[in-house]
C-alpha cells in the first residue's frame, strides 16, 4: 500500500500526506494550474492538459528509483497541495524539500505541518541527516514555513540556470535543517553548480 503521513493539529481536524501516485491527478492538476501556484514554485504555468497524470507517474518512478519521495497534502480528506523530498543522495545523507499548497488552504498552517512531518519521515524511514531547500526572496512565507521547522538559513544566492532555469537570475535564499560542516559539502545547490561549470 501506498505510504501515508497522518496527524491531527489545531486549524484543521485531520491531515495527512499520501504518496502522489496514490492520489488522484484531476486534483493535483486543477490545483496546479493556479498562476499564483506557479508564481513562486517550480509548477510551470500555464500548466499543460494532462500534466497532473505525467506528474504522477514521474513521481512513482522517481519513488521507485530512490531519488524522490512525494506527498499529496490532505486536509480533512481534500487534496491541498504537494510536498516531497527532490534530489535524493542516500550516500551522502541529503535530500531537498519543495512544496506548494492549493489556493484555499493558505494561511491555514498547512505547509508548516506537512514539512515538520515529511522531515521526520526523512530522518525516520529513510536516514537521511541534512536536507535542504529555497525560496525566492520575494516568498518570504516560505521562509517562515522553513525557519518554524528548524530549518537554520546560511544565506542569499543568485539562482543558476542549471539548478531552476525558471527561476535563474533571481535572488533566493538557502536553508538546511540539521547543518554540519560534511552536509554543506554535500548541498545539492554547490552539486549542480559544479557539474554545470564543469
Amino acid at each position: 500500500s501506498a505510504p501515508v503521513i497522518s496527524w491531527a493539529g489545531r486549524g484543521m481536524t485531520t491531515g495527512s500526506c499520501c504518496a502522489v501516485f496514490a492520489a488522484p491527478a484531476p486534483a493535483i492538476e486543477y490545483y496546479a494550474a493556479d498562476s499564483a501556484v506557479a508564481a513562486t514554485t517550480s509548477v510551470p504555468h500555464p500548466y499543460p492538459v494532462g500534466g497532473g497524470d505525467a506528474f504522477v507517474k514521474q513521481a512513482l518512478s522517481d519513488w521507485q528509483q530512490g531519488t524522490a519521495r512525494v506527498f499529496c497534502v490532505l486536509v480533512d480528506h481534500l487534496e491541498a497541495g504537494v510536498v516531497g523530498l527532490g534530489r535524493v543522495d542516500h550516500g551522502a545523507g541529503t535530500a531537498e524539500v519543495g512544496y506548494w499548497i492549493a489556493r484555499p488552504f493558505w494561511g491555514q498552517g498547512v505547509a508548516t505541518r506537512a514539512v515538520s512531518h515529511l522531515v521526520r519521515y526523512a530522518g525516520d524511514n529513510l536516514g537521511l541527516t541534512a536536507i535542504w531547500a529555497s525560496h525566492l526572496e520575494r516568498n518570504p512565507a516560505s521562509g517562515r514555513v522553513l525557519a518554524k521547522n528548524g530549518f537554520t538559513c546560511l544565506g542569499r544566492f543568485v539562482t543558476p540556470e542549471s539548478y531552476l532555469a525558471k527561476f535563474a537570475g533571481e535572488p533566493a535564499l538557502r536553508y538546511c535543517h540539521r547543518v554540519t560542516a560534511e552536509a554543506q559539502l554535500n548541498d545539492p545547490l554547490a552539486l549542480v553548480s559544479r557539474e554545470a561549470a564543469a
